[in-house]
């Protein structure tokens, strides 16, 4: 049985850019969810910090999770996302533990 994945990104979206990141992130959502496998993203907020996000996105398979990573670093509507990402801190996949 193929076990779902999640994917754990933590980044730095730049200062200037906090404003608009609502607008942002809702294309990325949006081009993530025409991708094979996607299940759901949460997007998270440092309380304190309001340029720390966390992305939680959720993949029938790993291999659906790293072809839209390929797929998004090519497609030129994310380029917005990409530019206002001042640093990525982590970018990792799970699957829960038994």
């Amino acid at each position: 049985m193929i076990k779902p994945v999640t994917e754990v990104v933590i980044y730095r979206i730049k200062a200037d850019q906090t404003d608009r990141y609502p607008a942002i992130a809702q294309v990325t959502t949006a081009f993530l969810q025409t991708r094979k496998g996607f299940i759901s993203r949460r997007i998270l907020q440092d309380h304190q910090d309001k340029t720390l996000h966390m992305d939680l996105v959720e993949w029938e398979t790993l291999v659906d999770a790293k072809t839209a990573m390929q797929v998004a670093q090519q497609d030129g509507q994310l380029r917005p996302f990409f530019d206002a990402t001042e640093e990525v801190i982590t970018f990792n996949h799970y699957t829960v533990f038994e």
